[in-house]
């Protein structure tokens, strides 16, 4: 799937976290309009297929704050038979680099 595509749907419907994706939201001091920021901003730099179907690989910024976020997303059908954006997982690009800096 390429980006146009799948930030056509987010600007259509939004997005749709997952228990885990809020759980690292909150970790990382995220809300959902930066996560959207991240998409609309962001490209597709990977793409991971199993038996559940495929994840997108995003990588973006959000606006106001500059933060980099690496969002997992995937693409299910809603029950009118429109696409939806799913958020697997986020992770902010720089707490992780600072995370295992201070490691060493």
């Amino acid at each position: 799937m390429d980006i146009d595509t799948l930030r056509t749907i987010v600007r259509r419907g939004g997005i749709i976290p997952t228990v885990h994706a809020r759980a690292e939201m909150a970790h990382d001091g995220l809300i959902e309009e930066e996560v959207r920021e991240a998409v609309l901003s962001g490209e597709v730099v990977g793409e991971e297929h199993d038996s559940g179907g495929a994840r997108y690989v995003v990588e973006g910024r959000t606006w106001l704050r500059q933060r980099r976020l690496r969002l997992f997303m995937a693409v299910e059908t809603d029950e009118a038979g429109r696409d939806a954006a799913v958020l697997v997982t986020v992770h902010s690009l720089r707490r992780r680099r600072e995370r295992r800096a201070g490691k060493r």
